[in-house]
Protein backbone atom coordinates (compact mmCIF):
# COMPACT_ATOMS: atom_id res chain seq x y z
CA UNK A 1 0.00 0.00 0.00
CA UNK A 2 2.72 2.48 1.01
CA UNK A 3 4.74 1.78 -2.13
CA UNK A 4 1.79 2.44 -4.43
CA UNK A 5 0.97 5.64 -2.54
CA UNK A 6 4.54 6.88 -2.93
CA UNK A 7 4.48 5.90 -6.59
CA UNK A 8 1.03 7.12 -7.67
CA UNK A 9 1.13 10.37 -5.69
CA UNK A 10 4.42 11.39 -7.30
CA UNK A 11 4.12 13.93 -10.16
CA UNK A 12 7.41 12.52 -11.42
CA UNK A 13 5.75 9.16 -12.13
CA UNK A 14 3.05 10.69 -14.28
CA UNK A 15 5.48 12.96 -16.10
CA UNK A 16 7.60 9.96 -17.09
CA UNK A 17 4.60 7.91 -18.20
CA UNK A 18 3.05 10.73 -20.23
CA UNK A 19 6.28 11.89 -21.89
CA UNK A 20 7.74 8.44 -22.61
CA UNK A 21 5.56 5.49 -21.65
CA UNK A 22 8.33 2.93 -22.23
CA UNK A 23 10.79 4.69 -19.93
CA UNK A 24 8.06 5.40 -17.38
CA UNK A 25 6.91 1.78 -17.20
CA UNK A 26 10.49 0.51 -16.98
CA UNK A 27 11.30 2.89 -14.11
CA UNK A 28 8.14 1.80 -12.28
CA UNK A 29 9.00 -1.90 -12.74
CA UNK A 30 12.56 -1.42 -11.47
CA UNK A 31 11.23 0.51 -8.47
CA UNK A 32 8.71 -2.23 -7.68
CA UNK A 33 11.30 -5.02 -7.90
CA UNK A 34 13.73 -3.02 -5.77
CA UNK A 35 11.01 -2.52 -3.16
CA UNK A 36 9.83 -6.13 -3.07
CA UNK A 37 13.27 -7.80 -3.30
CA UNK A 38 11.69 -11.17 -4.15
CA UNK A 39 13.76 -14.24 -3.27
CA UNK A 40 13.72 -15.36 -6.89
CA UNK A 41 15.19 -12.05 -7.94
CA UNK A 42 18.95 -12.43 -7.85
CA UNK A 43 20.96 -9.41 -6.79
CA UNK A 44 22.83 -9.46 -10.10
CA UNK A 45 19.55 -9.21 -12.03
CA UNK A 46 18.50 -6.21 -9.96
CA UNK A 47 21.89 -4.61 -10.55
CA UNK A 48 21.57 -5.28 -14.30
CA UNK A 49 18.23 -3.46 -14.35
CA UNK A 50 19.84 -0.52 -12.56
CA UNK A 51 22.64 -0.43 -15.14
CA UNK A 52 20.07 -0.39 -17.96
CA UNK A 53 18.27 2.47 -16.23
CA UNK A 54 21.53 4.40 -15.93
CA UNK A 55 22.25 3.80 -19.61
CA UNK A 56 18.83 5.26 -20.42
CA UNK A 57 19.62 8.29 -18.27
CA UNK A 58 23.01 8.69 -19.95
CA UNK A 59 21.51 8.47 -23.44
CA UNK A 60 18.76 11.00 -22.69
CA UNK A 61 21.08 13.51 -21.01
CA UNK A 62 22.34 16.54 -22.91
CA UNK A 63 25.97 15.99 -22.04
CA UNK A 64 28.44 18.85 -21.92
CA UNK A 65 32.22 18.71 -21.38
CA UNK A 66 33.19 19.22 -17.76
CA UNK A 67 35.56 21.98 -18.83
CA UNK A 68 32.90 23.91 -20.77
CA UNK A 69 31.79 27.15 -19.12
CA UNK A 70 28.63 29.12 -19.80
CA UNK A 71 28.55 32.89 -20.12
CA UNK A 72 27.57 33.40 -16.48
CA UNK A 73 30.26 30.98 -15.32
CA UNK A 74 32.89 32.76 -17.41
CA UNK A 75 31.84 36.05 -15.84
CA UNK A 76 32.19 34.58 -12.34
CA UNK A 77 35.56 33.13 -13.28
CA UNK A 78 36.83 36.54 -14.42
CA UNK A 79 35.62 38.13 -11.21
CA UNK A 80 37.38 35.52 -9.10
CA UNK A 81 40.63 35.89 -11.02
CA UNK A 82 40.96 39.43 -9.68
CA UNK A 83 40.58 38.28 -6.07
CA UNK A 84 43.88 36.38 -5.93
CA UNK A 85 46.88 38.62 -5.24
CA UNK A 86 50.15 37.80 -7.04
CA UNK A 87 52.49 35.80 -4.84
CA UNK A 88 56.26 35.82 -4.95
CA UNK A 89 59.16 34.12 -3.22
CA UNK A 90 62.63 35.60 -2.86
CA UNK A 91 65.37 33.12 -3.68
CA UNK A 92 69.00 34.30 -3.60
CA UNK A 93 67.95 37.87 -4.14
CA UNK A 94 65.70 37.05 -7.07
CA UNK A 95 61.92 37.30 -7.03
CA UNK A 96 59.99 34.30 -8.32
CA UNK A 97 56.38 35.18 -9.04
CA UNK A 98 53.49 32.76 -8.80
CA UNK A 99 49.95 33.31 -10.00
CA UNK A 100 47.66 30.98 -8.01
CA UNK A 101 44.59 32.36 -9.78
CA UNK A 102 45.61 30.54 -12.95
CA UNK A 103 45.97 27.26 -11.08
CA UNK A 104 42.75 27.43 -9.08
CA UNK A 105 40.44 29.09 -11.60
CA UNK A 106 41.67 28.50 -15.16
CA UNK A 107 43.26 25.06 -15.13
CA UNK A 108 41.15 22.30 -16.67
CA UNK A 109 41.56 20.11 -13.61
CA UNK A 110 40.23 22.85 -11.34
CA UNK A 111 37.26 23.45 -13.65
CA UNK A 112 36.53 19.70 -13.74
CA UNK A 113 36.60 19.45 -9.96
CA UNK A 114 34.33 22.48 -9.54
CA UNK A 115 31.85 21.18 -12.12
CA UNK A 116 31.73 17.70 -10.55
CA UNK A 117 31.30 19.27 -7.12
CA UNK A 118 28.48 21.46 -8.41
CA UNK A 119 26.71 18.53 -10.09
CA UNK A 120 27.09 16.44 -6.95
CA UNK A 121 25.72 19.15 -4.65
CA UNK A 122 22.71 19.61 -6.94
CA UNK A 123 21.83 15.93 -7.25
CA UNK A 124 21.91 15.33 -3.47
CA UNK A 125 19.89 18.47 -2.69
CA UNK A 126 16.46 17.44 -1.27
CA UNK A 127 15.01 20.65 -2.71
CA UNK A 128 15.48 19.23 -6.21
CA UNK A 129 13.06 16.40 -5.45
CA UNK A 130 10.55 17.83 -2.98
CA UNK A 131 10.38 21.55 -3.84
CA UNK A 132 11.18 21.66 -7.59
CA UNK A 133 14.49 23.29 -6.59
CA UNK A 134 12.68 26.36 -5.24
CA UNK A 135 14.04 28.94 -4.48
CA UNK A 136 17.27 27.96 -6.28
CA UNK A 137 15.88 27.39 -9.77
CA UNK A 138 18.66 26.89 -12.29
CA UNK A 139 18.91 28.99 -15.43
CA UNK A 140 18.25 26.96 -18.57
CA UNK A 141 16.69 24.03 -16.70
CA UNK A 142 13.09 22.85 -16.83
CA UNK A 143 12.47 22.53 -13.11
CA UNK A 144 9.44 20.36 -12.35
CA UNK A 145 7.74 18.79 -9.36
CA UNK A 146 8.97 15.30 -8.56
CA UNK A 147 7.48 14.47 -5.15
CA UNK A 148 4.98 16.37 -2.98
CA UNK A 149 6.68 18.43 -0.30
CA UNK A 150 4.84 16.46 2.42
CA UNK A 151 6.85 13.39 1.39
CA UNK A 152 10.04 14.91 2.81
CA UNK A 153 9.35 13.77 6.44
CA UNK A 154 8.61 10.25 5.17
CA UNK A 155 11.85 10.32 3.19
CA UNK A 156 13.88 11.32 6.25
CA UNK A 157 12.10 8.69 8.36
CA UNK A 158 12.76 6.09 5.66
CA UNK A 159 16.47 6.95 5.53
CA UNK A 160 16.71 6.32 9.28
CA UNK A 161 14.95 2.99 8.86
CA UNK A 162 17.16 1.91 5.96
CA UNK A 163 20.32 2.55 7.96
CA UNK A 164 19.43 -0.33 10.26
CA UNK A 165 19.31 -2.85 7.42
CA UNK A 166 21.53 -1.28 4.80
CA UNK A 167 22.89 -3.62 2.13
CA UNK A 168 25.03 -3.35 -0.97
CA UNK A 169 22.00 -3.23 -3.27
CA UNK A 170 20.61 -0.13 -1.59
CA UNK A 171 24.06 1.41 -1.64
CA UNK A 172 24.47 0.90 -5.37
CA UNK A 173 20.98 2.22 -6.09
CA UNK A 174 21.97 5.56 -4.58
CA UNK A 175 25.72 5.78 -5.25
CA UNK A 176 25.82 4.82 -8.94
CA UNK A 177 23.17 7.35 -10.07
CA UNK A 178 24.85 10.11 -8.05
CA UNK A 179 28.21 9.19 -9.58
CA UNK A 180 26.75 9.29 -13.10
CA UNK A 181 25.03 12.65 -12.68
CA UNK A 182 28.14 14.15 -11.10
CA UNK A 183 30.07 13.48 -14.31
CA UNK A 184 27.48 13.91 -17.09
CA UNK A 185 25.34 16.66 -15.57
CA UNK A 186 21.62 17.30 -15.03
CA UNK A 187 20.39 18.39 -18.43
CA UNK A 188 17.81 15.64 -18.81
CA UNK A 189 14.15 16.26 -19.59
CA UNK A 190 13.18 13.33 -17.35
CA UNK A 191 15.31 14.37 -14.39
CA UNK A 192 17.81 12.11 -12.56
CA UNK A 193 15.70 8.98 -13.19
CA UNK A 194 18.46 6.73 -11.88
CA UNK A 195 17.58 7.88 -8.36
CA UNK A 196 13.82 7.47 -8.84
CA UNK A 197 13.64 3.86 -7.51
CA UNK A 198 15.70 4.66 -4.42
CA UNK A 199 13.68 7.75 -3.48
CA UNK A 200 10.34 5.98 -4.01
CA UNK A 201 11.45 3.02 -1.90
CA UNK A 202 12.76 5.26 0.89
CA UNK A 203 9.53 7.31 0.95
CA UNK A 204 7.47 4.11 0.97
CA UNK A 205 9.59 2.68 3.79
CA UNK A 206 9.12 5.81 5.89
CA UNK A 207 5.40 5.92 5.13
CA UNK A 208 4.99 2.25 6.02
CA UNK A 209 6.83 2.71 9.32
CA UNK A 210 4.65 5.72 10.13
CA UNK A 211 1.44 3.80 9.40
CA UNK A 212 2.55 0.85 11.55
CA UNK A 213 2.96 3.16 14.52
CA UNK A 214 -0.74 3.96 14.27
CA UNK A 215 -1.90 0.50 13.21
CA UNK A 216 -5.03 0.60 15.36
CA UNK A 217 -6.26 4.01 14.20
CA UNK A 218 -8.05 3.50 10.90
CA UNK A 219 -9.46 7.01 10.94
CA UNK A 220 -5.93 8.43 11.04
CA UNK A 221 -4.93 6.33 8.03
CA UNK A 222 -7.94 7.57 6.08
CA UNK A 223 -7.14 11.14 7.07
CA UNK A 224 -3.53 10.69 5.94
CA UNK A 225 -4.66 9.28 2.60
CA UNK A 226 -7.05 12.17 2.02
CA UNK A 227 -4.42 14.72 3.02
CA UNK A 228 -1.77 13.25 0.71
CA UNK A 229 -4.25 13.10 -2.15
CA UNK A 230 -5.21 16.74 -1.70
CA UNK A 231 -1.57 17.83 -1.62
CA UNK A 232 -0.94 15.78 -4.76
CA UNK A 233 -3.80 17.53 -6.55
CA UNK A 234 -2.47 20.88 -5.37
CA UNK A 235 1.02 20.15 -6.69
CA UNK A 236 -0.33 18.87 -10.00
CA UNK A 237 -2.56 21.92 -10.39
CA UNK A 238 0.28 24.45 -10.34
CA UNK A 239 2.65 22.10 -12.17
CA UNK A 240 0.37 21.94 -15.22
CA UNK A 241 -1.43 25.26 -14.89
Amino acid sequence: MSFFLALLLSPWTWRLVFENALIGIFVVVVSFLFYKKQKWLDGKILLSLLVILLVVQYKTTDKQPLSALGDSQKFVQQQRLHIYPPTFYQVFGHYIWFYPANWFEESKFSIWVNRIQQNFSEVVDPGLYFFANHPRQRVGFDEFEKFPYVFLPFFVFGILKLERRFCWQKGLFVLLPIFLVSFVGHRNQYGPIGLFPFIVVVCATGMNAFVKRFAGRQSLKVLLLVFLSLVFLQVMSYEYS
